[in-house]
């Protein structure tokens, strides 16, 4: 093709002059706006079911909850364009990304773990006479709040895509050298087998067992699709390191490539057009399942449904965000505070909008 034959000879000296005004900052912006909006649009349903259809403003709600978790959606595709960009530009620092997201999921599995037990199902015991039935209804209370979200805790996602793409693309510097580097490339069956485990337990819950609410922090939160979107965008970049491999140039050259304009925009083309074909997928299959009669009440219609299919039908609203995008745009080093400062003004975001959503809906059930 084209842009294969483009690649082995493009460097600063002919590069394009197009680069995305968005950089990896400016998405993880956007993408916790939408997990914000989504937590909003969560407790707006949650209070649907509990007012019920005959509630004055009930159709109003039901359109802003719609319309923001729309918003949403935009949230896990934008994460991972996010930082697997960030992955790119340092290939040489996994081990930190690793760490971070490792930590990361095992404290928020820690939080939830302790809030479950320590405060909720403390307290519901108390009002239990059956001690033995505590577990069963707080899980049923925590599944009907959270609903489809019960699996909220995104650095799973992270960490899963980040083991896949440095299994795949690492190249160790003591161990695992000349053939048995095919022994350290097998290692990513690992994340496969923990992402088709947790789409195991998410399918089948409440259709052949009942999955423990606290095992959902340790489930990927996002749709299959997206996580084959990822691998092939691993693939991808995978495929183009190849070509450089076997036309005889360097990893230097190949570095010096991805740091070209012209290495970002394929990028952003190539994810521009995965998402579009996920998009189109996951409509066609959404269709299938609604359209065939008896299908959606079948066991394996149930499955499909809960492992996600028709929650990425609308990820082609990120194109836009994605075309905008360079991966090599970068920050100044004395603005590094700025990356911290993102998830933690994210998070006190989520909890404003949650605090002023329950606010606002008290209010209205008082008045």
């Amino acid at each position: 093709m084209r842009i294969n034959k483009n690649i082995l000879t493009t460097n600063e000296e002919n590069d394009i002059k197009y680069r995305g005004p968005f950089s990896y900052r400016h998405l993880r912006i956007f993408a916790w706006v939408g997990l914000a909006l989504g937590q909003v649009a969560i407790i707006l349903s949650f209070a649907l079911r509990i007012l019920g259809e005959g509630y004055p403003d009930a159709h109003a709600m039901t359109i802003v909850a719609n319309i923001l978790n729309s918003f949403s959606i935009i949230s896990a595709p934008l994460f991972l364009i996010a930082n697997f960009s960030l992955i790119l530009k340092r290939r040489q620092n996994f081990f930190r990304f690793i760490i971070f997201y490792a930590c990361a999921f095992l404290a928020v599995y820690g939080i939830f773990l302790f809030f479950y037990f320590h405060y909720f199902y403390a307290l519901l015991n108390i009002f239990m006479k059956d001690s033995s039935a505590t577990v069963e209804v707080a899980d049923v209370l925590v599944k009907a709040l959270l609903k489809e979200h019960a699996s909220f805790n995104i650095f799973v996602d992270l960490l899963i895509w980040t083991l896949f793409y440095f299994f795949l693309t690492y190249v160790p510097k003591k161990h695992f050298k000349g053939k048995k580097i095919h022994i350290f490339r097998s290692f990513i069956a690992f994340p496969i087998l923990y992402e088709l485990i947790a789409m195991f337990f998410k399918g089948v819950d409440g259709i052949l067992f009942t999955v423990p609410t606290y095992i959902y922090p340790l489930i990927s939160t996002k749709p299959f699709l997206l996580f084959l979107a990822f691998i092939f965008l691993c693939l991808f970049v995978k495929h183009r390191e190849m070509i450089f491999r076997k036309n005889g140039r360097t990893m230097a050259e190949y570095s010096r490539f991805l740091n070209t304009n012209t290495a970002s925009l394929h990028f952003s083309i190539f994810t521009s057009a995965m998402f579009l074909a996920v998009s189109i997928t996951d409509i066609i299959f959404f269709v299938i399942i609604r359209t065939v009669p008896g299908l959606s009440e079948s066991v394996f219609g149930q499955f499909l449904i809960n492992i996600g299919l028709g929650q990425t039908a609308s990820i082609f609203i990120v194109i836009p965000f994605v075309m905008l995008f360079s991966y090599n745009r970068t920050h100044k080093e004395s603005s590094k505070m700025v990356d911290i400062l993102i998830p933690v003004c994210g998070l006190l975001f989520i909890a404003l909008s949650m605090i002023e959503t329950i606010f606002q809906l008290v209010i209205n059930l008082l008045g």
